[in-house]
Order: structure tokens, then sequence, then C-alpha cells
């Protein structure tokens, strides 16, 4: 929206009720009465000189005389802020405050109480909720879980590939596993405030809100610590839903097949169900069948089932054969905004010293385990493994640490680190990799498993190397030995084929861009029939709903902070053998105890 229109909607506010009052005006747009003047004076200029400070001496000045002063809440005025006198703000703010306490005392804790309180919050709340229900695009329902990683990354990506044809709201679980977050727009950048609604009580509410928005779709991504209620989303909103598949959770409760090793399960259902139980066991006395059965009808019954890739499809509908006929094959829309990928190159030549990366968090099912072993028996030779991202436990010396990326400075560390080739030591099958990604777009040479999307996503890409993904230590290092002494043979040499047979599988090429949105999903808010400010009143009031901002980098309780505490003990040279004594198992619990939230977030 521009100035006007952000204007055209606070006016909708009205003239009744719209004032509130405030310690201090804002110059920039303040209007003074002119008895007022008459009595407080005029701005001094003597003490604060020009640009700051100025109206807010005055308005305090005004105030102590008797003269509120008011927000005024249904008028809109932009503000791009720090012109005037742009290179002098620092030194002027500063002596603007020193001259206000010393002259008004009181003025800082006034300013700290209004924000506390924010008399102003129910009438921005009312606004967004009418601005929103205004906007004459396709409103869509993101249901997911409450943890970081790649799906996370997926909604971002969905809400900023459509950012001008479609709005996309979150709803994830709370950590009370009672209610959830509803935000009101899936860009973690945008939303400053989240609904947290009790679904025990506030189903009904829930619903009422999405209704007056507008929401004509649903498209769930995850169910980890979601309500089973939230599965008839859709029949109560009387639309139609889409699942992506992110990992295997609904198999058999285990997200990446694994064995409590760590290592993949394998592909016979009956003996993978027993080993994957050991490793994510399911709720006392129920078999895979059973979990199976809970998602069945809701799986069948979606408009699509989205598989990031051929293989993730082929190995899910072992599990759930009639989930076949509405499934769709569409890698994630990174790939359509970044398609066609550069073509690899390899500067690599034989005397060099041979740098590989490995991308991303890796614990034992991202082989984590193999990393270490393979570079501790190398350090010796002419290779060097750098890990650009962070293990579950402490790496031997072998590997170069180079600690968490952002998306931002990931280009200036691989400038940093110039690395040969990156390596994937994945121990599960990853169902699309996001890291995987990065090296694509970058041009990388990469050595990727023959499990999971790998095979398929570099199939035909030249310096590309598919190895068996159960190759132990020794076949690892005979390989990197072969780079080292024959770059050509290494790369020309076959690949191992995948896991699955894939030839039956079609993808939907451009699927996002062509094919996901819906006419269907617009869908005419009940903005029309009720007035926003009274159901936005009824929302705000609701004993069943709290809303609470949502903070940039979430704060840190007792309990992360003491799993900040453990991982840097971990991180201890003298203390590392003793970590490695602790069953995977065991440090994955006392982690989920702690926090849900990656490492990364937790130790800043």
């Amino acid at each position: 929206m521009n100035v006007q229109q952000l204007d055209d909607q606070f006016e909708t506010y009205g003239r009744e009720n719209n004032l509130v009052e405030i310690p201090t005006g804002v110059g920039f747009c303040m209007y003074i009465r002119r008895d007022c003047l008459n009595v407080v004076g005029y701005f001094d200029v003597e003490t604060f000189g020009r640009g700051y400070g100025e109206e807010n001496d005055w308005c305090q000045r005004a105030a102590k005389a008797g003269w509120p002063n008011f927000h005024q809440l249904n008028v809109f005025v932009y503000h791009k802020g720090g012109v005037s006198f742009a290179g002098e703000q620092n030194p002027r703010k500063t002596r603007a405050l020193e001259l206000l306490s010393a002259l008004h005392p009181n003025y800082t804790k006034d300013v700290m109480d209004f924000i506390a309180r924010d008399p102003a919050k129910k009438a921005r709340q009312q606004l967004l909720l009418r601005i929103l229900a205004k906007k004459n695009v396709s409103k869509v329902l993101l249901v997911t879980h409450k943890m970081s990683g790649g799906v996370t990354q997926h909604i971002r990506e969905l809400s900023d590939f459509y950012r001008q044809q479609a709005h996309f709201l979150v709803l994830k679980p709370e950590v009370d596993g009672q209610s959830v977050a509803l935000l009101l727009d899936a860009d973690g950048n945008e939303c400053h405030e989240k609904f947290v609604i009790d679904i025990s009580r506030g189903y009904e509410t829930l619903l009422s809100l999405l209704r007056f928005i507008g929401v004509g779709h649903i498209h769930y991504h995850h169910l980890i610590g979601v309500p089973k209620q939230l599965l008839k989303l859709s029949d109560d909103l009387g639309c139609r839903y889409d699942i992506t598949i992110h990992d295997y959770y609904f198999v058999n409760a285990n997200p990446s097949l694994t064995k409590k090793n760590g290592m993949f399960a394998g592909e016979e259902p009956d003996i993978r169900d027993r080993l994957c139980n050991e490793h994510y066991p399911k709720p006392e006395g129920m078999s895979a069948i059973q979990w199976r059965s809970i998602y069945q009808a809701w799986l069948e019954g979606a408009e699509r089932v989205i598989f990031p890739s051929a293989n993730t499809q082929v190995r899910f509908i072992t599990a759930f054969p009639g989930v076949e006929k509405n499934s769709i094959i569409a890698w994630h829309p990174d790939y359509e905004n970044n398609a066609p990928y550069p073509d690899a190159k390899s500067d690599y030549q034989v005397g060099k010293k041979l740098k590989v990366l490995i991308l991303g968090a890796i614990g034992r099912e991202k082989g984590a385990l193999l990393l270490d072993e393979v570079a501790n028996e190398l350090k010796h030779e002419n290779i060097e493994f750098h890990l650009l991202g962070y293990a579950f436990r402490p790496l031997n010396g072998g590997v170069i640490c180079h600690g968490a990326y952002t998306s931002s400075d990931i280009d200036g560390k691989l400038d940093e680190i110039q690395p040969d080739i990156v390596w994937f030591p994945a121990r599960c099958p990853e169902t699309y990799s996001y890291t995987l990604s990065i090296a694509l777009e970058q041009g990388l040479p990469v050595l990727v498993p023959n499990l999971g999307a790998f095979a398929e996503r570099v199939n035909g890409r030249r310096f590309s190397r598919v190895v068996a993904w159960d190759s132990s230590v020794q076949q690892m290092c005979t390989l990197w030995r072969s780079l080292l002494n024959d770059p050509a043979a290494f790369f020309s040499a076959e690949n191992v084929p995948s896991t699955l047979d894939m030839s039956m599988t079609k993808r939907t090429v451009d699927f996002y861009r062509h094919e996901y949105l819906q006419d269907n999903w617009l869908r005419e808010s009940e903005l029309g029939t009720v007035d926003y400010k009274d159901l936005s009143e009824s929302f705000c009031s609701s004993e069943s709903i709290e809303i609470v901002p949502v903070a940039e980098v979430a704060p840190r309780g007792r309990k992360e902070k003491l799993l900040a505490i453990l991982w840097k003990l971990t991180r201890h040279p003298a203390l590392a053998w003793a970590v490695k004594l602790i069953p995977y198992r065991v440090q994955r619990y006392v982690k989920r105890c702690l926090s849900r939230r990656a490492i990364h977030e937790v130790v800043r």
C-alpha cells in the first residue's frame, strides 16, 4: 500500500474515541492550537537550537500547563526519519536527551511507561485486520510446527514468491501444547505481534477470525505439536487444503527414518518401522499401522500432496498408496527462482591442497560421525575439511569449524574458504536439501549420497559424483585420495544409482510459477457484513486469545541459558572426550527438553 491508501484505511476509524494521550508529540507532524501556544509560548530555540528536542520540551511544558498531548488514531502520516539533519543526528539526539532530562526529570519515564502501556495498540490491531481483510488477493493459512529449519525457510519462500499475488498467514503450536499462535504475515520481518489462542476454548474464535480475514485455502506443512482439532479446519472454513511432505513423520513418527545409530533404516517396511521406533518411539502401545491410520484419511483427502522430490514420493506412497492419485512432485520455489543453475566448474589440480566443504547443521543422520572419522583419518594428507555450520557434538581437529552462517553472508564465507568441492555425507533420505541448493547456485562440484533427493537433483550435472550412502570410512578415504591424485578420473567415474526406482515418476516443472495458486482460493471477507471494530474488539477481549509481541530473536529463558552453557562446555578440548561417551539419544533428549530451537539460535 502507498501512503494515501494507508491513510484511507485509517480514516475509517472515525472521529469518535480516536484520541490517545501521549507524553510528547512528534515534531514533523504536530498541530498546535493558537490559544495553547499563547499560554505555553514558542519553542526554546536558545536551549535546544535546531533539529532535536525542542518540540518534546514544548509538549512537556504544555502538559504541565494543563494542555494534554494527543495522538490522533484516524490519520496516517509517513515519516521517513533522519532526513533533515542527516549526519548530525546522533550527537544532536544525545545532547537533546540530556537537556530534556535536566528540564523534565519525568520525561524518559513517561515515554517508557507509554511504550509499555501502548494505548494505541488496540486501534492498530483493528486497522491491521481491516487492511488484511480488504486485500483483494487470496489468503492462505500455512499450518506448521514450532521448530526452525527447512520448513520455516520454505514458508518464507512461499510468502516472498507470491508477494503481490497472495497473502500467507501462519498457524503453529505454542510451547504449552494447548495453544497455537496465529501470525498475520508469513514473513517474519513484517509480523510484530501474534494471536495466541487456547484451542480448547478458542477454536470457534479462531474460525471467526479466519473467516473475517477471508482465508480461502489451507496449506499444511507439519503437524508435530499441532492440536488434532486443526485437521478439520478446512471443513469448518469450507475450503480445500494442500499438504507438503517435508519429512517422514507421518510414516512412523520418525522424521528421518533412521536407526538409533543415525543410519537409514532401509526400505523394507516392517523392519524399518521396528528400527525407527527404537530411535523415535511412538505412543505406548501404538503400532506403525495404527500411527499411519491417524493421518491416512487426511492425506488422501487433500487437494494435492506436494513432494519436494521424486525419491520422497516413491518412498512415501509405499506407506500411503492412496496418496499417489493426488500427489505432485515439485522442487521448492528456490529452484524456480534460481534456475537454470550455473554450470559447475572445477579448478582443482593435482598437488594443490584439496578443500572439502560441508554445509549446515549436521547430526548423526546428516553424517557428522562419518565426517569426523574421515577427516581424522586424512588429517596428515593434503586435504582440508571445512564445516560451515555446526555439528551435534565437538569434532576432532581434522575439521575446521566456521560456525553458523546466514543467507546474507554465505557468499562472503564461501569466498573466504574457497572450497574445491562440497560434500553431503548424509546417512538419511533428505527430502530436498537447501544446503545442496547453495552448492548448485554457486556452481560448485559436489559429492552426494545415492539416498534421498540428492541424486535426482544432480542428475546430468557435471562435476557431481554420486556414491553409496552407506560407504564406510575407508571407502570414503579411498574416494578422497582418488580425487587428490586424479580429478578427471574421479568425476568421470560412473555414479551409483539411486536406492529407489524413480523411472515412473514425473516432476511438475514450474509448478509454483504456474500451478500452485488457484483462482478459487480468493474468498470475500466478512468485512461488509460485520463492524470490524466490534469484531476485533471481541477478539482482543476474548479470554481464549492473548496478543503478544513477536521478538526478532526470542529471548533465552533459564532452560536455554543452561543449554548455552552446556554447549560451550562441550566445545572445551578437555571435555570433548567425555561428550563422546554420552549416547546420542540422551544428548538429543536433553537438548530438546531445554529448547526446540536450532542450537545456533540459542548460542549467540
